[in-house]
């Protein structure tokens, strides 16, 4: 690991997302490694999921969802640019008030995605410098 210098967090990048996190116990798991635990509905639809639950403390586990975050981010980013270049061509005020609040929306949907995605980097960082990058290798959770 110390040969590879800082192309070391770029692998760590690609590699964290596809885990589930216990913030309680400190650890990333397999999806085979979960307990399934109640039906978490959607809304009113009746659609959703089983909720997933670590294996050692019971607790749900967690699993970065950044996508609809950096969507949202792009989206507001995108409309502001449109709408400054709209407001520098015709000089209306809604225009210039359309900028701010999607720029705003913008900049507080970039830090919500670093923030979330730092949690789960900063488990998965620890836990690989311990035991490795290969599941196959990790510890074995304790049933509780």
């Amino acid at each position: 690991m110390a040969l590879l210098g800082g192309s070391w967090q770029l692998m760590i990048m690609t590699t964290w997302l596809k885990y589930y996190y216990c913030f309680n116990c400190g650890r990333p798991y397999c999806q085979s490694e979960t307990k399934q635990g109640d039906w978490v509905t959607n809304g009113d639809t009746g659609s959703g999921f089983h909720s997933l639950h670590c294996m050692s403390c019971s607790k749900m586990l967690h699993q970065p969802g950044l996508l609809p975050l950096i969507l949202c981010w792009v989206v507001c980013a995108g409309a502001s640019l449109v709408s400054l270049a709209r407001w520098i061509s015709s000089g209306e005020q809604i225009e210039l008030m359309i900028t701010v609040f999607c720029g705003v929306g913008g900049l507080l949907g970039l830090r919500s995605t670093l923030k979330s995605s730092s949690k789960y980097k900063h488990i998965y960082a620890d836990w690989v410098q311990k035991h490795g990058t290969n599941p196959d290798d990790w510890p074995e959770t304790s049933q509780a």
